[in-house]
């Protein structure tokens, strides 16, 4: 946010750009949250890449990374 001339205003609360609020904030629980009723769509830009997100991994690789979560979580419990 900061490279695009985006800051947080604590005491407005908002997001604001050149001094203009372009999002307001509640404070909610100690912490800042965006107003999502006044949130653009567009404000949550997302970067895109050149190359298409495709994993040249295999099923098997996949599994093997990430297939059995669930039971290292399990075993922190036991720990």
């Amino acid at each position: 946010m900061k490279k695009h001339g985006h800051f947080f205003n604590s005491e407005i609360p908002a997001i604001v750009k050149g001094g203009t609020p372009v999002l307001k904030c509640v404070e909610r629980y100690g912490l800042y949250l965006l107003d999502e009723v006044e949130a653009p769509f567009n404000f949550a830009a997302v970067k895109t890449s050149p190359r298409p997100g495709v994993s040249i991994a295999t099923p098997k690789t996949w599994h093997r990374r990430v297939g059995h979560l669930y039971e290292i979580w399990r075993l922190a419990l036991v720990v």
